[in-house]
């Protein structure tokens, strides 16, 4: 039968599907985002236990030789659990490791039922497993492990938007679990790298005479203070809340970066500057008062807090829980002041909704009246009583007593379900006859009617006689029912969403609820605190004050700002700050976990203590010149450095013109000059003093300068620190060098140094010649630059025959000394040799008749020193080059679409490559071609549109180097005219699919060695990684608005829109049209040739409306067989026209299913405009509703316009 009334209801599974499609989406964000293997594992078995509400749910991992283990499970029932237990099945290994390889998923409905091996069906059995759901997980394209869901109570029948599902977060999980491992490895490869440095650091320091020794212990020093400096600064800027440093007077010394982001603000405008005068609290005299109160009470010793509003960019407002707390030093001296804040404007938002609820919700409870009726079913008349007919707004005269008068009025949707109560009733199976159901009133509206009755009569037969009964208006109930549910709804949301701790608790000193907070920093699971003591938690020291805080709650006084510490699941203790208000016998709290932030005061006031110690305990000497007024201060340190006590030397710049010496002070003034107005980027020079007693001190002078507002230098700090001593010992140590330099030319001795060469157990197969001086050379008869380098036994075999290697071995191992005196007639050298070997590192030196010269030597080590210099500028170069690969990293997984990501990462990639012009190419949707979304260096040579096989790289799906070696292999996307040294394309692969190309490409040689080749693989990836995540995103986000049956937009997005099309409407003063759409005796097609062919004729009615819309209109699935367009600019007229184009359209339409003609199809329209028949979403669909019920009433096939 087909009624308007049947247009409403909608298919369960579009709803879950939107609702699972959500899920998914908040689910695949939380695994990604995280990079803890534990954490990504155990978000993901709760989240499929939770989805597919199974009984198990767990994640299996292979070994290398393909046994493996449970790492982690989530059960419904504590009775499901098997993790820890072994789990080993032959037959499952030998039948179905390679089907899972493939990435086939393996569907158990039912074990009992299923085709499988006896030894597998009893394998399962043995963990009661009745239904079986496994889909494989992949990382880097290798079987990982599997993604399992298990049923034991009874068989299941896995839907496959259900496998879809598992399927989906097995993808997420593959890529979490592929980019935390290559996070471990690009850890691994820094820590590496960083041992490297330090290892060859400590060589070239121990090669360094005391003055590169004590220079480098400085910068140790200074390195040390800036990663501290920078450490407080990581933690500030990292804070998603408000924190600050005060001066005691106001002054805002220091804020993290989140205030000045949100405000639209620079350092440079608030750091400096009184805080009550920031542009926080600039819109209000009020604001900056209460802010400067604040500070006069923290002031006085007191913790201080309040709510406030704080001006944010565009003019909008934020409601901040503002607090701010005195520091002070050993002494007891308040220091500084620590203002704080968090926004708290979505839960001032949410408290008022709620009360707003509250109020719904007593008006709603207001009293009703109840209506009596008394049928005779032998007559089939009914006695309405004047309350009957006044619920539904009739007089006493207009209703009959004839039933029908109450069945056509009853929804027809409720009807036959009123009609099934009735015979249960008579059939004696209830005592009563109770139905709730919809009963059409006077004006059109519908009401919700409780309606109770009995049987008091019976015919000897056993049939009814007469049937009295009470109708009840229970609409007020139903929408309070909703409204509830729609307030509970806001209440978890909220829950879900508050940053800080919510809590209800009983009188009993349980938990009662909990938000997920609570789980994020104690670590517990919300099951194990729920219902448990608060007390068990808290901190032994803390239970009295405690116990205290509750006597106040149990006497309704509410308590603030309460702190004590509560025990984490790992056995630490995190500090909670509470705001309790006590409401019956429930206690309502708001924590805030602030372990963080007293961790981050006892580090600064760490920090400042430490500095202050470091000033006091440096040799340094300091001077503070005021540019402006020429006023100048030297430090108690400096003057003692150049002998004079504090008050012998004035703090004046005649004073320093006096001791310093002339030349060097014009150099200082042109540096000084040349520093201020940014010709050169340091002042750093060693000028010269004449001390107190005569002598002449070197200082090391390095300055900074600050400028004022307008750029201008205002003022100059220097440091001083005396290197006489180290001058004195280098102009000693070139004296040194030119006398070991004389003996070494002048010796009649021959000299020559070798290291020792070992293989990789450290045996030692050879030496390497170090140096040799001139007499050396003349004996070997071979020169010099031939000899170095070269190996002792490949150029000299005949020391290892006469026994030579075999000493010089002894005296590297043992360090005793080798003494021979022989003749040695090999190698072209007929001579006798007096030799002695010495142990020289981990090598020897040996002197004989005239050995090579102290030059020589020296331009050797020179050259080793060197060799040393470029392996570690190498080394630093890697390290560079994957700090940039992390920070890519987080931006790409911090970007929302596949072009924001290729656009952000452009500059930081372009540093990896220099000398490189290259781009990131994406295939489109079709696969058919590849376009480029961004490029960097100068002008690319590739086309920036091409099909994927110009594309050798792309064709052959790997790597494809193309040098000058191999021009004619260029691909054909890049012209072959074009001036190129190299050319590297990479496929960006993620899944076993090709989502893109990284092209690079460059006119310099040498700019893409093999190591730049290797990087460029990793960054295409990570890129590729990220692109296959960003389109999941975006596939998951369009499931989410749209009907999967029809492709039109579902009814939440037409809510949505409706609403922002209206006000947009009322905005521009311009009509909007809105079309309802039923398609007539849809319930036939279903009977007739089953729900497929159904769907089928929504599927093409839903393609013509896709097809015969504007590009600003919106077609969107109401539910069921009803359709909604929305039409802006459209009047009434014009939206009637667009009615009839569409119903004729629908007419003609011929729906063909499995061959199977379906027949004509017909339609129904119902027309409303803005601003004619209302103003709001409820009454436009409301008049379009009636307006179709009347073209169905009226005979279907037409478009009906009120007018």
């Amino acid at each position: 039968m087909d009624t308007h009334g049947s247009r409403r209801p909608t298919r369960p599974f579009h709803i879950n599907h939107a609702i699972g499609a959500h899920r998914i989406a908040d689910i695949a964000l939380q695994i990604r985002q995280s990079l803890d293997l534990s954490t990504i594992w155990q978000t993901t078995v709760d989240a499929v236990q939770q989805v597919l509400d199974c009984d198990r749910a767990l994640l299996y991992q292979f070994a290398a030789d393909k046994s493996g283990q449970v790492v982690v499970e989530a059960v419904a029932d504590p009775q499901w659990s098997i993790l820890g237990q072994t789990v080993h099945d032959v037959c499952f290994e030998a039948s179905w490791l390679e089907p899972y390889d493939e990435r086939q998923v393996r569907v158990i409905v039912d074990v009992a039922t299923a085709n499988l091996t006896p030894c597998h069906a009893e394998f399962l059995a043995g963990f009661q497993v009745r239904a079986n759901l496994v889909v494989p997980v992949l990382c880097e394209s290798r079987l990982w492990g599997l993604l399992m869901a298990h049923h034991c109570a009874a068989p299941r029948n896995w839907s496959s938007e259900e496998i879809a599902s598992v399927q989906q977060l097995a993808v997420q999980v593959g890529i979490a679990i592929q980019q935390a491992n290559l996070v471990a490895q690009l850890q691994a490869a820094k820590a590496d790298l960083e041992a490297q440095v330090a290892t060859r650091t400590a060589a070239l320091e121990q090669a360094n005479q005391q003055l590169a020794a004590e220079i480098a212990d400085r910068k140790a020093i200074t390195a040390d203070l800036q990663q501290r400096e920078g450490f407080l600064r990581q933690v500030l800027d990292s804070l998603f809340t408000f924190v600050g440093v005060l001066t005691p007077d106001g002054t805002l010394v220091e804020a993290n970066q989140a205030p000045l982001d949100l405000a639209g603000l620079t350092r440079e405008d608030v750091v400096g500057k009184p805080f009550a005068e920031a542009y926080w609290w600039a819109y209000s005299t009020v604001a900056q008062d209460r802010i400067r109160a604040a500070i006069a009470q923290a002031n006085q010793g007191q913790a201080v807090r309040l709510d406030i509003e704080a001006q944010v960019r565009g003019g909008h407002f934020l409601t901040i829980d503002f607090s701010l707390n005195p520091l002070r030093d050993v002494t007891g001296r308040i220091t500084h002041l620590i203002p704080s804040g968090v926004d708290i404007t979505q839960r001032k938002q949410a408290e008022a909704n709620l009360r707003a609820s509250e109020a719904r919700w007593q008006f709603a409870l207001e009293g009703s009246g109840d209506g009596v009726w008394d049928w005779n079913t032998q007559t089939n008349t009914v006695f309405f009583s004047r309350q009957w007919k006044a619920m539904l707004g009739y007089g006493e005269d207009e209703v009959s007593n004839s039933l029908d008068e109450w069945s056509s009025r009853v929804h027809p949707d409720d009807l036959e379900q009123c009609y099934a109560d009735l015979q249960r009733h008579f059939s004696g199976e209830t005592p009563l006859y109770q139905n709730e159901h919809r009963v059409r009133c006077k004006d059109g509206s519908y009401k919700w009617i409780l309606d109770r009755g009995k049987v008091i009569e019976w015919a000897e037969s056993g049939e009814p006689l007469r049937v009295i009964g009470t109708h009840s208006d229970v609409s007020n109930r139903k929408q309070i029912e909703l409204d509830l549910k729609a307030t509970n709804e806001e209440l978890d949301q909220f829950f879900s969403v508050a940053l800080d701790l919510l809590c209800i608790a009983d009188a009993d000193g349980c938990f009662r609820r909990l938000n997920q907070q609570w789980q994020q920093t104690l670590g517990y699971s919300l099951a194990e605190l729920e219902g448990a003591r608060f007390l068990d938690y808290v901190h032994p020291e803390d239970l009295s004050a405690t116990l205290e805080g509750l006597g106040h709650l149990a006497n309704q006084q509410a308590v603030n700002q309460f702190t004590n510490r509560y025990r984490c699941q790992d056995g630490s203790y995190r500090w909670i700050e509470w705001h309790s208000v006590p409401v019956g016998n429930l206690i309502y709290a708001a924590a805030r976990d602030i372990t963080n932030r007293r961790q981050a005061e006892l580090d600064l006031k760490q920090a400042k203590e430490q500095l202050d110690l470091v000033l006091q305990a440096s040799s340094e000497g300091f001077s503070d010149w005021n540019v402006l007024t020429n006023e100048i201060y030297f430090s108690p340190q400096f003057k003692q450095m150049l002998g004079y006590a504090e008050h012998e030397f004035e703090n004046s710049l005649a004073m320093w013109n006096s001791v310093i010496f002339e030349e060097d002070k014009e150099a200082a003034w042109k540096l000084v000059e040349d520093y201020n107005n940014g010709i050169v980027d340091n002042f750093s020079m060693v000028q010269r003093y004449h001390h107190k007693d005569g002598s002449i001190v070197h200082f090391l002078t390095n300055a900074i300068h600050l400028k004022d507002a307008e750029g201008q230098v205002v003022r100059m700090v220097g440091s001083y620190l005396d290197i006489t001593p180290i001058i004195t010992l280098q102009e000693a140590l070139k004296t040194s060098e030119m006398q070991l330099e004389s003996v070494l030319d002048s010796s009649l001795d021959g000299i020559m140094a070798f290291r020792s060469v070992r293989d990789d157990e450290g045996t030692i197969v050879d030496f390497e010649w170090l140096l040799s001086n001139p007499t050396a050379c003349e004996l070997v008869g071979r020169t010099e630059a031939y000899l170095v380098g070269q190996r002792l036994l490949e150029e000299m075999p005949g020391n290892r025959e006469e026994g030579l290697f075999d000493g010089y071995v002894h005296t590297v191992e043992t360090g005793e000394p080798y003494h021979r005196e022989f003749h040695y007639s090999h190698d072209g050298i007929e001579s006798w040799f007096e030799t002695i070997a010495v142990k020289l590192g981990d090598g020897f030196a040996v002197t004989f008749r005239n050995v090579t010269t102290l030059k020589q030597s020296e331009q050797k080590l020179q050259q080793v020193n060197q060799q040393l210099e470029d392996r570690v500028a190498d080394l630093d170069q890697r390290h560079a080059e994957m700090l940039i690969l992390s920070e890519i990293s987080d931006f790409l997984q911090a970007c929302s679409t596949v072009e924001e990501a290729c656009h952000t990462i452009t500059n930081l990639v372009a540093a990896l490559f220099p000398d490189c012009a290259g781009g990131i190419f994406i295939t489109r949707a079709s696969h058919n071609r590849l376009e480029m979304v961004s490029g960097w260096g100068d002008a690319l040579p590739s086309k920036t549109d091409f099909e994927p096989h110009h594309c050798w790289g792309l064709r052959r799906g790997r790597m494809h180097y193309v040098g000058q070696d191999r021009l004619s292999l260029r691909c054909h996307h890049i012209p072959a005219d074009a001036a190129l040294e190299t050319t590297l394309c990479i496929p960006m692969m993620a899944q076993g699919e090709t989502l893109g190309l990284l092209h690079l490409s460059t006119a310099t040689p040498g700019s893409l060695p093999e190591p730049k080749q290797q990087l460029a693989r990793t960054l295409a990836e990570q890129v590729g990684m990220a692109i296959a995540n960003l389109k999941l995103q975006e596939t998951l986000r369009h499931q989410s608005i749209r009907d999967p049956l029809t492709g039109l937009y579902n009814r939440r997005y037409l809510e949505e829109m409706l609403t922002q099309e209206i006000v947009r409407a009322q905005r521009k003063q311009h009509a909007l049209g809105v079309i309802l759409l039923d398609i007539d005796h849809f319930k036939q097609f279903n009977d007739t040739f089953g729900h497929d062919a159904g769907d089928c004729v929504l599927q093409q009615v839903g393609t013509l409306l896709r097809e015969n819309v504007r590009n600003s209109d919106i077609a969107c699935r109401y539910g069921g067989e009803e359709m909604i367009l929305i039409l802006p600019e459209a009047n009434l007229a014009e939206t009637s026209d667009r009615a009839e184009m569409l119903r004729v359209a629908i007419s003609q339409l011929c729906p063909h299913h499995h061959g199977q003609s379906l027949g004509t199809i017909t339609a129904s329209l119902g027309v409303a405009a803005f601003p004619h028949h209302g103003h709001t979403v409820e009454a436009l669909i409301k008049i379009a509703d009636e307006a179709l019920y009347q073209a169905k009433t009226a005979g279907r096939n037409q478009v009906f316009s009120p007018a």
